[in-house]
């Protein structure tokens, strides 16, 4: 070998022990390459797994797992306000308890605590929600603490209800003094059970209206045009008119009320103007 390539060889090899030796400037950080993965290796095939996975989260609804509360739209424009535990936005009623479904599937829904301030929930299924809005994220102490006021403000309620009922009866007992007391108090509290549980009945009633608005052609028209399509075209009723069909008798009580308490109102209104 000729005497020039060993020279060359030597300047090589010290020109690249300085570049080692040299240190990049501040701030500046070699860039990072990524190898791509080899199709069919155990590496790719975690990684397909790990995105799977995260698809199937969100798909059933238990991607975020914290308590929240939500301000739910419903289909019918009515809102309701409440805590959704444990990051369980989407279940279905299994018989004696509710687990973890897919939104696609029937009969997913979404159960609410504390709804509207009361110490219950209440489960409405998907096909009747519009959208909902995740108002902040609760702890388990904070839900707790929510569900602790509002027992505790119908516990008051319910026993101020039960003073005043006391009251009520000491004062006939008072009136009634010197005649059949117990008698005519025992009849006096079936009357009273009988007018809430009355009340009671006509709450409940109350709501079928707003189920069912009558201005939304909600009446017997509708059942007489249901049964028709059923005799007439073989159409079945869906799912809302099936349970319009099953509380038609309370519908209509509740619409009769209703009609008779707008003519006490108005018959009210032109009393009170009259005396104007």
């Amino acid at each position: 070998m000729r005497t020039g390539g060993w020279s060359r060889i030597v300047l090589l090899f010290l020109l690249g022990g300085a570049l080692c030796g040299r240190t990049l400037p501040q701030g500046r950080r070699p860039g990072r390459t990524t190898t791509p993965l080899e199709k069919g290796s155990p590496k790719e095939k975690a990684v397909l797994e790990r995105i799977r996975k995260n698809y199937r989260r969100g798909r059933s609804g238990r991607s975020l797992s914290a308590n929240v509360q939500i301000l739910l739209e419903l289909t019918n424009g009515e809102k309701i306000k409440g805590i959704v535990r444990n990051g369980r936005f989407v279940e279905r009623d299994a018989g004696l308890e509710f687990v973890p479904a897919e939104r696609r599937l029937p009969g997913a829904g979404l159960r609410i605590w504390y709804y509207n301030n009361t110490s219950s929930y209440i489960f409405i299924k998907y096909k009747y929600i519009k959208n909902y809005k995740i108002l902040r994220r609760l702890s388990d102490i904070q839900v707790k603490e929510i569900g602790d006021k509002i027992k505790e403000r119908e516990r008051r309620e319910a026993a101020l209800a039960r003073k005043r009922a006391r009251e009520r009866i000491e004062a006939i007992k008072r009136r009634l003094k010197g005649e059949k007391v117990e008698e005519k108090l025992e009849k006096l509290a079936e009357k009273i059970q009988e007018n809430e549980k009355e009340a009671k009945a006509r709450l409940e009633r109350a709501k079928l209206l707003k189920e069912f608005p009558p201005e939304e052609g909600w009446g017997p028209k509708r059942i007489e045009e249901i049964n028709l399509r059923k005799v007439a075209l073989h159409v079945y009723p869906n799912e809302k008119e099936q349970r319009f069909i099953e509380v038609f008798e309370d519908w209509q009580k509740a619409y009769k009320e209703a009609q008779e308490t707008k003519k006490k109102e108005k018959a009210l209104e032109k009393a009170l103007k009259g005396k104007k």
